[in-house]
């Protein structure tokens, strides 16, 4: 663990103390495991329009994405937090400690890259119609998603992801 964050914890509503590694390494393993279950999910309704052998590689590529989404989901939502209360920080700098290597590389600035875009899309989601937002996140793939019932549930999944944080933050207390 980083000395910056050494000794910072956090009290869940349970009563739980649990370090910020912790907190952070939860955190991270939710964004990892969160875009199977959209797949999964998002899957019953799209599958018989992709073509048997783009399967595979469509599931690969939507979950690939849907993993860096969602730690951008992550990163802007712990950035907001921080923002709003200094106490977070030590839990943003665990969480980006699990997002890029420890020193400054290729690899990590390709990251860092990808999760401003990925970050940037988010935003638009904001202040462009849902349905857009998510049948452009499909075209990206190559799925040309068009029934609005499909979209709509892409995006409420996708913000379930970023609803739950929220308000597990909200039931972290800094310590």
């Amino acid at each position: 663990m980083p000395a910056k964050a050494q000794g910072y914890s956090f009290i869940m509503r349970d009563g739980t103390v649990l370090p910020v590694h912790e907190l952070a390494r939860g955190i991270y393993l939710l964004m990892q495991h969160e875009p199977k279950l959209i797949f999964d999910r998002i899957w019953k309704l799209i599958e018989a329009e992709i073509p048997t052998d783009r399967q595979p590689q469509f599931q690969a590529d939507f979950i690939e994405k849907m993993r860096l989404f969602s730690e951008a989901a992550a990163l802007r939502v712990l950035i907001t937090t921080k923002n709003n209360d200094k106490r977070y920080e030590p839990l943003l700098w665990e969480f980006e400690d699990y997002l890029f290597p420890s020193g400054p590389t290729d690899e990590g600035q390709k990251k860092l890259e990808a999760l401003k875009s990925a970050m940037g899309d988010i935003q638009t989601l904001s202040i462009s119609p849902e349905l857009t937002w998510a049948r452009d996140w499909f075209l990206q793939l190559g799925h040309d998603e068009t029934n609005p019932a499909t979209l709509v549930a892409f995006t409420q999944m996708f913000a379930d992801g970023t609803r739950g944080l929220r308000k597990l933050l909200n039931e972290a207390i800094p310590r």
